[in-house]
């Protein structure tokens, strides 16, 4: 017999176990359906926002929002995968391992929003100066979200409650306030406002579980997690950069107006892309907490 037969023994039993299964299973279920739902939901505003403001203007939205997935990818900073696991493998620990990574997470994204409206107001015309301004904001409530939390401890569906109820802020905002072009700045607000639910929701309810958690800028427990975490920034950027560099050549050799019609066309492969991260994500923690026990 292999020395690894024993460890593949056990794991064979540990996911034979239906706790384990359907633990996974309902994760990825709340994940994913309220993904989909989500989903709908802000293509059916951003459909709205195209017939609204015509198709140049959404160009205009669509090339921005493609920046600020960068921003967003650098405010996550890969802790939605890495810091999940952490917490799947160090649950009492959360209070101080959460706040050192919330202090260190929010305070690179307000330099990154920062840099990024600086940029803005030095190099893009508008409307997108104005529109990549308050795109910027929205990378706030990204940092401050405790999400990751959420996953380690296995519980999507909170998740995914405030997730589609965001969205249906973000519509509702969106429907109530965008009327014309001179109101492509809405867009980032509304999303911005919707988001920002979600966070604090989310935050609230750890708060009543009884986790105390405040940002706090511990650099000596939150330094270790980032840079465990550099390798999956830098995978998620450069995936990145194949999945959505098209947006940006596009505004550069042709016209807005032809950024928001491909943007439109590529609405449904981005969605696909999303629903199918999303197993990995709620399988992650259950991996580190059996990992743990064994």
């Amino acid at each position: 017999m292999s020395p690894s037969a024993p460890s593949e023994e056990r794991d064979a039993r540990l996911f034979a176990d239906p706790s384990v299964n359907g633990r996974v299973v309902l994760n990825f279920a709340a994940l994913s359906s309220s993904e989909a739902v989500a989903r709908i939901i802000a293509f059916g505003g951003m459909l709205y926002v195209a017939r609204r403001v015509g198709a140049a203007n959404y160009g205009a939205i669509a090339f921005v929002s493609g920046l600020t997935l960068y921003l967003a990818k650098i405010a996550d900073f890969g802790i939605d995968t890495i810091g999940a696991v952490e917490i799947a493998k160090r649950r009492d620990e959360i209070p101080r391992l959460g706040s050192a990574i919330l202090g260190m997470r929010c305070t690179l994204a307000v330099v990154v929003a920062l840099a990024a409206i600086g940029g803005a107001q030095i190099w893009l015309p508008e409307p997108e100066r104005t529109v990549l301004s308050v795109f910027a904001l929205t990378i706030l409530p990204i940092a401050a979200s405790t999400k990751w939390i959420h996953l380690g401890l296995e519980g999507a569906l909170p998740i995914g409650v405030w997730r589609v109820a965001g969205e249906v802020l973000t519509l509702a905002l969106i429907v109530g306030f965008v009327r014309d072009a001179t109101h492509l700045w809405r867009v980032p607000a509304a999303v911005l406002v919707g988001d920002s639910l979600m966070t604090g929701m989310l935050g609230w309810l750890l708060v009543r579980q009884g986790y105390g958690l405040r940002p706090r800028w511990d650099p000596k427990t939150a330094v270790p997690i980032f840079v465990r975490a550099l390798p999956v920034v830098g995978q998620i950027l450069s995936g990145l950069f194949i999945y959505n560099s098209s947006v940006v050549f596009l505004r550069v050799m042709r016209s807005a107006e032809a950024v928001g019609l491909y943007a439109a066309a590529y609405a449904l492969i981005s969605f696909l892309a999303n629903i199918c991260s999303l197993y990995g994500m709620s399988l992650l923690p259950t991996l580190a907490r059996l990992g743990r026990r064994s």
